[in-house]
């Protein structure tokens, strides 16, 4: 085990989110606005407050309006491929930016701080936050443990077999970081570009640990259609709000 804590994170952000329709029509769904705050701005908001001090954002549609909105606070990764790849593409572009540790995480998560925090101060090396409930669909990304070890990842997995729902955030440090970035090369060698970052974390988790952090059932949201921003924004940012008083650090 490690208790080294990560202080830069990347953030995938290149795609559309065509499925939310018109409101994604001419920016990405990481600008949506939730209490005036654009989705990945709450992002940076909660990891600052946990002590994370560098940001890498990997963008691609409409890039200009999210550099445009995030301004100094981050470092911009341009995925011109946007359109024709996947966040394991997207991903592997920002492999320079990987140092000793990051914690990586999709544009279009709203979450509470607390569980961020969680994850950065996990005494593992290697780690993914897991919503630890039943009753999962086809679109989540499910996950299999084995004591808190992570044993699959995937959206195939059949439901009455998952543990909980992955996050969409890990850490890694130390080794897996090399490891990381190994399998997601030879994964995009043998022309995985369309797959989803999580088939290199399910392919790695065979060999190497990744350990489950729970969200101990804090209040957190993917958004991928509509009615995941209006639950975002009636049920999870009330429960999610930073006090005024939060040290925020920016580069």
């Amino acid at each position: 085990m490690s208790n080294t804590v990560p202080r830069r994170a990347i953030i995938l952000a290149a795609g559309q989110g065509k499925r939310l329709g018109t409101l994604t029509a001419t920016m990405p769904k990481c600008l949506l606005k939730i209490d005036d705050k654009h989705i990945i701005e709450h992002q940076i908001d909660a990891l600052s407050s946990c002590g994370v001090e560098e940001f890498v954002v990997v963008t691609g549609f409409a890039a200009d309006k999210v550099s445009e909105a995030i301004g100094s606070r981050a470092k911009f990764i341009y995925n011109e491929r946007y359109d024709r790849t996947n966040s394991l593409y997207s991903f592997y572009l920002a492999r320079d930016e990987v140092g000793e540790g990051f914690v990586l995480l999709n544009g279009d998560v709203l979450f509470h701080r607390d569980m961020a925090e969680a994850l950065l101060q996990s005494p593992y090396a290697d780690a993914a936050l897991v919503d630890f409930r039943d009753g999962l669909a086809e679109e989540e990304t499910k996950v299999k443990v084995d004591g808190n070890r992570i044993i699959a990842i995937t959206k195939d997995m059949d439901p009455t077999v998952s543990d909980g729902e992955n996050v969409g955030m890990l850490k890694f440090t130390g080794a897996g970081v090399a490891r990381l970035l190994a399998t997601a090369g030879n994964l995009l060698s043998n022309g995985a570009e369309k797959s989803w970052v999580i088939a290199a974390f399910h392919e790695l988790s065979a060999t190497h640990p990744i350990h489950a952090v729970s969200t101990d059932s804090l209040p957190w949201t993917e958004i991928d259609f509509v009615e995941d921003l209006s639950f975002a924004r009636e049920e999870v940012a009330p429960k999610c709000r930073l006090p005024d008083n939060t040290v925020r650090r920016s580069l």
